[in-house]
C-alpha cells in the first residue's frame, strides 16, 4: 500500500534537524519575530541637580577658604599636628614670608 503524501511529508519533517525544521516552518507559516522595546530616553532637566549644585558650591567655598588660610613654611596649615606639642617634629607655625621662604608670589 502506498503512503499518502501527507504521511511522507511528516516523516521527512521528523528526519530534519531542529534548525531545518524551524526554517521549514518559517517558510510555510512565517511568524513575526519579537522586536525589542525601544528604550525610553529620559529628558534631562537642562543643568545640574540641586544637590550637585550645592556640592559644587561647597567645594568652591572650601577651596577658596583654603587659599586664604596661610600655610606654614613646611607647607601645612596651622592646625597640623607638628605645630603642637608633644609632636616629635614640633615647630612653631611660621608663614612662608616670616620664615623667609619665597612662596611663589
Amino acid at each position: 500500500m502506498a503512503r499518502s503524501p501527507i504521511t511522507q511529508l511528516i516523516e521527512d519533517f521528523h528526519n530534519l534537524s531542529i534548525d531545518e525544521q524551524k526554517l521549514f516552518l518559517d517558510l510555510v507559516d512565517p511568524q513575526p519575530e519579537e522586536q525589542p522595546k525601544p528604550k525610553v530616553k529620559r529628558k534631562s532637566k537642562g543643568g545640574k541637580s540641586a544637590r550637585a549644585s550645592q556640592m559644587s558650591e561647597q567645594i568652591k567655598a572650601n577651596l577658596n577658604q583654603r587659599a586664604k588660610e596661610p600655610l606654614c613654611a613646611c607647607g601645612n596649615e596651622e592646625g597640623f599636628t607638628d605645630h603642637a606639642q608633644p609632636s616629635p617634629n614640633f615647630h612653631e607655625f611660621q608663614t612662608a614670608k616670616v620664615a623667609g621662604v619665597d612662596g611663589g608670589d
